[in-house]
Order: C-alpha cells, then structure tokens, then sequence
C-alpha cells in the first residue's frame, strides 16, 4: 500500500507514458548530458564530448560512470559507463547505457568520432545502437540512430556549439532536434552558458546555466531551462586524476532529479 498519495500519482503517470509508447522519459534521458551540464541547465550542444561528438577533439583521454536517478524511484536509475579516447589520428569514445528494471528495460550503445578541421573548429558524428524491451511486447524494438556536432573555440574566452539529435529519424516517437549554444567566460574563474533548442514540432526551449570556481578546483554550479521552468544546481571536485560532479534538477510536478559521475583522467591530450 502507498502511503503517499503523491507517489502513487508519479507512478501512475509514468505508467501511462510507457503503455502509450511515449517512452519520452526513458528515450530522451538516454542521450544523456553529463553531470556538469545537468546541473547547468541539461545543456546538450554545450554538454562536452558525452552529447556533442565535436568536443572529443577538445578533450582529455578520459573513464568514466555515471547514474541518473530521475524523481527519485529508483526503477527510473540511468546508468553509464564511458571512454573518451581523442588521439592524433581520430579522436573517439564510447558510450554504454542502461535504463529500466525488470519488466521494462533500455540498453544503447553510442560511438562518437570527431576531427579538428583548423585548431579552433571540429566537426562529429554520433552512431547509436537502442533497444528496448517491455514485458507487454512480443518482439524487443531495435533503432540505429545519429547526431551531428560542431564545436568552434574563437578564443580561450569564447566557444560555439551547435548539434542536430536524430537527422537519421529513425525513432517515431522521437524526431529531430536541433541546439545552439555560446559559452563565456566572463571572468577567469566564471563562465555563462547559453543555449536554445527546436525540434520537428517547431518547439523552442533555452537553457541558461553558471559556473564558478569557488575555490581552487572545486565548482558550484546553477541553470534553468527557461520554457520548461526546470531549474538545476550541482557541484564539481577535482582530486589528482580524479573529478566528481552532483547535479540536481527540479520538474514542476514530477519532483527532484539527480545525478553523479566519477571520472578518471588517464593521458592529459590539450
């Protein structure tokens, strides 16, 4: 028995998202940002080398796990594990993520390559493998699907971003989407990040996130998403070879959503 009428409620509208197909809880969070973006607003063209295939080429040669545990029910846990591997002849990573329990579960699998076509400008392409299976389906339904990313750094000051989520439109329930995103460093230990998205039903959302180095190697974090009325904080750390990001957002009426990633650096590559 329930004894919080408002869990039930969560329960039961999830319950009908997923009986209707409209697996947009599941789907979207699969193409997850990382921590830090999550905590900035769920910035996607801005989201580094997790989204935005372009940035591998900005990146560290990095390991990697994460979980995401949306409105606080644990059967909605995203976990992932990652390698971000840029080198001087393609840079790379790879991506593997699982949501689910049970009865309904998602597995994907993303490839993500990139190359700098000038030092300051790179260009890249995500590959993703999903398959889903629910207890109520005869046949588990597999889908192929890409994003393009393009990443310009003018300066040490300024960087552009720009992805296009799903141009193979090979989800039904998913179309395309498209973000552009500027990130400022308005002083040496602050950035400003913003960030618009439209999709194929010609929605619009913008996303405003802020970083600042509270002290030395350690980061808080606050962004909303403005349409949505989503607000977002987080935290960083830095140890060594080691980084930690929290990240916290807060649905209008679903509740609080987190997440928190390790990651190992293992070559220092810029």
């Amino acid at each position: 028995m329930i004894k919080n009428p408002f869990i039930g409620v969560k329960i039961l509208v999830l319950t009908v998202l997923c009986c209707f197909h409209f697996t947009v809880l599941a789907i979207e969070e699969l193409n997850l940002t990382d921590a830090r973006s999550f905590a900035l607003g769920n910035l996607h063209a801005l989201s580094h080398e997790s989204v935005n295939p372009a940035a591998l080429s900005f990146s560290d040669q990095l390991l990697g796990a994460s979980v995401l545990n949306q409105f606080e029910m644990k059967e909605l846990n995203t976990s992932n594990l990652w390698l971000k591997y840029p080198n001087r002849y393609l840079d790379a990573g790879i991506t593997f993520s699982h949501f689910g329990y049970e009865d309904y579960r998602i597995v994907q699998m993303q490839a993500g390559f990139a190359k700098k076509i000038i030092p300051e400008l790179s260009l890249g392409i995500n590959l993703l493998y999903f398959r889903k299976s629910s207890f109520w389906e005869e046949n588990a339904a597999n889908r192929l699907s890409s994003c393009i990313g393009i990443v310009y750094q003018s300066s040490k000051t300024v960087e552009f971003s720009f992805l296009a989520e799903n141009i193979l439109h090979n989800f039904p329930y998913r179309l395309w989407k498209l973000y552009g995103g500027m990130d400022y460093r308005v002083l040496e230990n602050c950035s400003l990040l913003l960030e618009s998205g439209y999709n194929a039903n010609k929605q619009f959302d913008f996303s405003l996130g802020i970083e600042y180095e509270l002290l030395d190697k350690i980061w808080i974090r606050a962004g909303t998403q403005i349409i949505l009325k989503m607000p977002s904080f987080g935290v960083g750390y830095k140890w060594k070879n080691w980084t930690v990001d929290a990240g916290f957002s807060l649905h209008p009426v679903l509740g609080t959503s987190s997440m928190i990633a390790v990651t190992y650096l293992l070559k220092t590559t810029h």
